[in-house]
């Protein structure tokens, strides 16, 4: 779906992300057969936000606060989540990317609010440009 509706957000455990590894970008296809299928993936690549993590935690007691508070707060704002496996959780299996969404939520943030023009939004390689930063993490 490469529409402007999806923005899809990929979390990588490898330190490489797509294309920086030298590689050709995954889109392409490796046997030289070009397909239209390829510039439908480029378009949805275009919509992906790639986070390599880290498993270090720079804040072990934040770290804790933060798994201890997370899955009650997915019940409340901005998310509302009411389906059964939301109400009935009760902290004890907080999905091991957790941390990492909360940053790259975080980092978006910080690209919407570094952005001027709303069409700016509809822009990946503005938005690129924007997350170009650095912040400490919560955990």
């Amino acid at each position: 779906m490469a529409t402007e509706e999806y923005v899809y957000i990929l979390l990588s455990a490898r330190a490489l992300g797509f294309v920086s590894s030298g590689l050709s970008p995954f889109w392409e296809q490796v046997d030289g057969n070009v397909t239209s299928i390829n510039e439908d993936a480029k378009k949805g690549a275009a919509r992906f936000l790639v986070i390599d993590i880290s498993t270090a935690i720079l804040d072990p007691d934040y770290y804790e606060y933060f798994l201890d508070h997370s899955m009650t707060r997915i019940r409340e704002w901005p998310i509302y989540c009411t389906t059964s496996l939301c109400m009935n959780n009760t902290n004890k299996a907080v999905p091991g990317y957790a941390r990492n969404l909360h940053d790259v939520v975080y980092l978006y943030g910080i690209a919407l609010n570094n952005t001027v023009d709303p069409n700016e939004v509809k822009r990946p390689d503005i938005m690129q440009q924007r997350m170009q930063t650095t912040f400490d993490g919560t955990l």
